[in-house]
């Protein structure tokens, strides 16, 4: 019987590429002390590619065929689950028959049922489909993507538990925030091992664990760089191994950049129950959450060499969008840079007079237990150019923003104001938004935010009065007129305004399906305030528009 999480993916796990068959720790020799983990709370702070979410997809098929447990996988949204579905989830089933027997229907892509429990994969922005899902494992992957409202709300699906294992993992973000602040409150394990060399026990750390060679991105000398002992600085060797088709056989040799599509090798790294001496050891060993750091200098991978983490290093100086993305993804490093999020400085340098009016009124509101409600009015910028679109030839003044309890206090809220347009948040109140639209149809509208539009695009439903717009690109937009000073906010402000909207972080992700980077934003908290002043954004167009045939590309 297996009878750890370890044992059992090694036993039951078939794998595709980048390392095809039975499942094995060889790569990533770190994973076996993160899986045999048993404490309840555990949280990963990681590089990208290490490893990370095939621990978590190994602990979720375990649970469900060791306890017979149903598991709650989420992602940061519907459509990441969809493809983490597609490409990790069913793969994992068609390769292993073990795993084909726990389920007697696999159809449903969210919904994986057997005989032994439930696999749900949810998206975090969905809030109505985490809902009456009493489960007792709870994995969040990128938790740092994923609304704080729906975190909880995941979280609650263990209460009535007699069991309950939460797994968080993350590439962080800010220091403090998101990941790194759960991280830095946990018994922060790293992968230590002893020096081929001295025999000394050490860790990959950055930076003293890096030697960079060259001055630039173009310098030849970059493949000099390599790792070192932090003991003796003895230079640490890695090898390639690849299939070679003349010796019908897997070539070890020293590592050089010229082994095209091969495995790094470091047999150094080797865990303690393989004949190595790797091993996890906490620096904080009696505190209750277990937390696990991995940096790509570990990784099997293109990003685990010295010369191409020295390369992105020289690429990090040159932007700090790189530099985010080099200690954020390589690292798994939190870093903060300049103009990533708003700033206290930020949110007085905006607060202004301004002792005219506007009748342009426009009123956006976030759903939840309470309602974050904000209202503007808007005034033409002269001398925009023509081209522009609406939202870019008007600025805002925020004449009311607050709590409200109940949708009658919103309808009496817009009335009072005399707002043209109002949008609010199809989530997580579905039918009862669209009830609130029914009250005065043509000027109030639904948004359900859709990862898949590229800028400011938005379409529209009209059945549902639910139009559907980019979450990053309109914070981009709301953001950066608090950056930029383009927009008139009151000097008295409810007390949880400048929380919300310092609570978003701007980062740049890499989609570990298709490798593609995107940006998105991360919060550490309540973030109400800040999507209602997106709807009220959102609202504009539709408070000017006057063609009763209009359509929703004219308007945005």
């Amino acid at each position: 019987m297996a009878t750890s999480v370890s044992r059992w993916s090694e036993r039951y796990r078939v794998v595709g590429e980048p390392i095809p068959g039975k499942w094995t720790h060889t790569y990533h020799p770190w994973l076996i002390d993160m899986a045999d983990a048993d404490e309840p709370n555990i949280v990963g702070q990681k590089a990208a590619q290490m490893g990370f979410s095939e621990w978590a997809i190994n602990t979720a098929f375990y649970y469900i065929d060791m306890h017979h447990r149903d598991v709650l996988y989420v992602l940061p949204s519907h459509s990441d689950a969809i493809d983490f579905t597609a490409a990790r989830f069913d793969p994992a089933l068609m390769m292993s028959e073990h795993i084909q027997r726990m389920f007697s229907s696999v159809n449903n892509v969210t919904l994986k049922t057997g005989p032994f429990g439930k696999l749900y994969v949810r998206g975090s922005h969905s809030e109505s489909k985490l809902k009456s899902i009493p489960v007792s494992v709870v994995i969040l992957d990128e938790v740092d993507e994923m609304p704080q409202r729906s975190v909880e709300l995941a979280r609650r699906r263990m209460s009535g538990q007699m069991f309950s294992k939460e797994l968080n993992i993350s590439t962080p973000t800010y220091p403090g925030e998101g990941i790194n602040a759960a991280y830095e409150l946990s018994t922060k394990d790293q992968y230590w091992f002893n020096c081929p060399h001295c025999d000394k026990p050490i860790v990959l750390s950055f930076p003293n664990s890096l030697i960079k060679c060259g001055t630039d991105i173009h310098d030849p000398d970059i493949n000099k760089s390599h790792f070192i002992c932090t003991e003796c600085k003895k230079e640490l060797p890695v090898f390639a191994r690849f299939w070679s088709e003349q010796a019908n056989k897997e070539i070890t040799e020293p590592y050089d950049g010229s082994q095209r599509g091969a495995k790094l090798y470091k047999p150094w790294l080797a865990h303690k129950t393989k004949g190595g001496t790797g091993r996890m050891i906490s620096e904080h060993p009696n505190r209750e959450r277990r937390g696990f750091h991995v940096n790509c200098m570990y990784s099997p991978a293109i990003a685990g060499c010295p010369y191409s983490l020295t390369k992105n290093l020289f690429l990090a100086e040159m932007s700090d969008e790189k530099k985010q993305e080099v200690y954020n993804s390589d690292l798994g490093l939190p870093v903060q840079v300049e103009g990533a999020k708003v700033t206290d400085l930020d949110i007085q340098n905006c607060v202004k007079r301004l002792d005219q009016g506007s009748r342009i009124r426009t009123m956006g509101f976030d759903v939840g237990s309470l309602f974050h409600v904000t209202i503007k009015e808007w005034f033409p910028i002269q001398g925009a150019a023509p081209s522009n679109k609406i939202n870019d030839k008007y600025f805002p003044r925020m004449i009311f923003h607050d709590e409200l309890t109940s949708w009658d206090e919103c309808w009496q809220t817009f009335e009072d104001h005399g707002c043209l347009s109002c949008v609010l948040d199809k989530e997580p109140e579905g039918h009862a938004a669209l009830e609130f639209a029914r009250r005065c149809w043509g000027k109030i509208f639904l948004c359900d935010y859709n990862y898949h539009h590229r800028g400011k695009t938005v379409t529209y439903d009209k059945v549902d009065q639910t139009i559907f717009a980019n979450r990053t690109a309109w914070l981009d937009q709301v953001l950066g007129r608090i950056r930029n000073q383009k927009i008139i906010l009151p000097e008295v402000r409810h007390f949880n305004y400048d929380k919300h909207i310092k609570a978003l972080t701007r980062t740049v992700k890499k989609n570990n399906q298709t490798q593609q980077k995107y940006a998105a934003y991360t919060n550490n908290g309540n973030d109400h305030f800040a999507h209602s002043d997106v709807y009220s954004e959102l609202a504009l167009p539709f408070a000017l528009q006057t063609n009763k045939a209009w359509d929703i590309v004219d308007l945005f």
